[in-house]
């Protein structure tokens, strides 16, 4: 198709749109459109625009508002342009060794067929990775074609530089495009000159695309990697208040950036390893295609296209939990105790809070009693509420707060955080927070309410508190795997034994190391059906998880004081280790002795260990 302008500078976007797609077209400013790709908003909104019309398998391309879309005209067709020679692709470095720029060099030449043609004087150039694939990053420059051969240079009517061919005849000229590999991913490389532009005359010009002939570089190799990267973003067309993802590489603390502007007021979250981020779209931004980059310290990002659809004319609000909310721990402590951080976020306009109800749920640790008595919320690290925890069969424990129509700004993620005081008992007592949409209760405002969508639900977090002076033991289970036979025919049955280490107010230890006549882990008391062992049969290993802490050692795990330590002890059963009898035999921990002091010589019994025994059969 060919585009005509109706508006002003934004037909910069669609002139390089229609190349990259490889369409005529006639336009009255080409410099925009082609010259310094990647850096300009032309090819950024371009690279995005193709990138996103290719998700969609959409075989139209759609006009941005303020263009007519007209058929292409007919153009010239025995003027052609064609690569010569090999090009090149060559990679330069600074004064430190480090990749400075990618360049590709073309020597191509122009026949200006019968009637001539002026060649408009930037080319487009793309660089590809080794899937073929466009790179567009925002460092990308073409620069004018240098003539080689002698020719006049004039002047368009909308002020833009041609080389005049004149019929007949060919021209030379040298193409070059650079690109910094910095923002590129690591791999190898290609380029290829892929458009020139001509135009049929210098007062009102009908452009064209000039052929060129099949022609790529050789490769290079770069290790890259500096600035952001985007491959893709998704959705890609969205409403207001709408959640995007963006996904690529060395996303790390970045800033979210739209046509050029640093999107304030709204949260954005981000993956550890910066692979992605996400964020809200913001009721402020108009309907149509915009031009989403990412940039951090280490530089910017390519630019991708962002289409906004339509406005969120109605307010609603979102439940959901905030990346740092606690995750599942044992601690000491009993007055305000995080339990859990949640996120609200208001979408189509400011939202009035009158209310939040949180669900507890509770349960004592080791069969231990214990209760909760009050209940704290903060709006970031400010108090805003604090009320008594109750407790009935129809509704469980809830801690319910009165926010007194708390206004929620549009499209911000709003964190709020539930604190909590706790009588643990004599063992402890574990919990965790949740809140459920319906329980979030807020007015539009006209005062219409909102349903909230979404929901938060906290880690099991467990408070042992001072009561706790003890180690405790938890979580223990014992399973048997199907039999199997060694070398020599004996039958053996795989048993593994988990159970959880709680440390009170000091640090403890569970020795790993073994016997020196028969393998066996010494920390660890077993018994059979008919006899006990201080030891458990040949061939057992004990891990932790969190597999290594500070602390460690060859010949003991760390449990430090206020946290827990889980463990599994696996075995290998078989009648010869122990005095097993035929028929339906008992295998068990009977004891498992831990240390205050690790260099100790006798070690503590934790008591009971009902819950590490198998059943195994002889």
């Amino acid at each position: 198709m060919n585009v005509q302008q109706t508006g002003n500078d934004a037909m910069r976007y669609t002139a390089t749109l229609a190349l990259l797609m490889g369409m005529a077209f006639m336009l009255p400013s080409f410099s925009g459109a082609v010259m310094g790709v990647g850096a300009s908003d032309a090819s950024i909104n371009a690279a995005a625009a193709v990138t996103s019309l290719s998700v969609t398998n959409n075989k139209s391309i759609k006009c941005p508002a303020g263009y007519t879309c007209i058929p292409n005209p007919v153009p010239f067709s025995d003027v052609t342009a064609k690569v010569t020679g090999d090009p090149k692709l060559v990679l330069t470095y600074d004064s430190n060794n480090k990749e400075a720029l990618l360049t590709a060099k073309f020597n191509v030449t122009v026949d200006g067929g019968k009637n001539g043609v002026y060649v408009y004087q930037y080319p487009y150039i793309s660089f590809h990775d080794a899937s073929g694939n466009n790179s567009y990053v925002n460092t990308q420059r073409n620069l004018p074609l240098l003539p080689v051969t002698k020719m006049e240079m004039k002047t368009d009517s909308y002020g833009q530089v041609v080389y005049w061919v004149a019929p007949n005849r060919q021209a030379k000229f040298i193409a070059l495009g650079s690109v910094n590999p910095k923002s590129l991913l690591s791999g190898s490389y290609t380029a290829s000159l892929d458009v020139l532009i001509g135009e049929n005359s210098l007062t009102s010009p009908s452009g064209f695309k000039i052929p060129v002939s099949q022609n790529q570089t050789n490769s290079k190799t770069i290790i890259g990697e500096t600035s952001p990267y985007i491959s893709s973003i998704s959705p890609y067309q969205a409403n207001a208040g709408d959640k995007v993802t963006i996904y690529g590489q060395r996303l790390n603390a970045g800033t979210v950036y739209i046509d050029g502007a640093v999107m304030s007021g709204v949260f954005v979250g981000s993956a550890l390893d910066g692979t992605a981020m996400w964020f809200n779209i913001p009721s402020t931004l108009a309907t149509g295609w915009h031009i989403l980059t990412v940039s951090n310290a280490d530089g910017m990002s390519n630019g991708v296209g962002l289409e906004i659809i339509t406005p969120v004319s109605v307010a609603s609000i979102d439940v959901s939990l905030d990346p740092s909310s606690p995750i599942a721990t044992t601690v000491a402590s009993t007055s305000s105790v995080p339990l859990l951080v949640f996120d609200l976020t208001a979408h189509g306009g400011i939202v009035n809070l009158s209310g939040v109800t949180v669900s507890l749920s509770v349960s004592g640790a080791n069969g231990s009693s214990g209760s909760l008595t009050k209940a704290y919320l903060y709006r970031g690290s400010v108090l805003v509420g604090t009320t008594v925890v109750t407790s009935s069969p129809e509704t469980g424990s809830i801690a319910k707060f009165d926010t007194q129509n708390m206004q929620l700004p549009a499209d911000v993620h709003v964190p709020f955080v539930v604190k909590i005081d706790a009588v643990p008992g004599s063992s402890g007592i574990t919990l965790s927070a949740s809140v459920n949409p319906v329980a979030v209760m807020a007015t539009d405002s006209s005062g219409s309410t909102i349903s909230p969508t979404g929901g938060a639900s906290g880690s099991t977090i467990t408070i042992i508190g001072p009561a706790a002076t003890s180690p405790a033991l938890s979580n223990m289970s014992a399973s048997l795997g199907a039999a199997v036979g060694d070398s020599s025919g004996i039958i053996l049955y795989p048993a593994k034994f988990n159970f959880t280490l709680t440390a009170a107010n000091a640090s403890i230890y569970l020795l790993t190391t073994t016997s020196t006549t028969t393998g066996q882990i010494n920390s660890i008391k077993f018994a059979t059906t008919l006899a006990d062992n201080d030891m458990l049969p040949t061939i057992a290993s004990l891990d932790a998880q969190p597999s290594s802490l500070a602390g460690d050692s060859a010949t003991y795990y760390v449990i430090p004081a206020g946290t827990s330590r889980s463990f599994s002890l696996s075995t290998m059963l078989k009648k010869s280790d122990a005095p097993y009898q035929t028929g339906l035999n008992v295998a068990q921990v009977t004891e498992i002795d831990y240390r205050t002091d690790p260099t100790s010589k006798y070690g503590s019994p934790l008591y009971p260990v009902d819950g590490l025994k198998v059943l195994v059969t002889f």
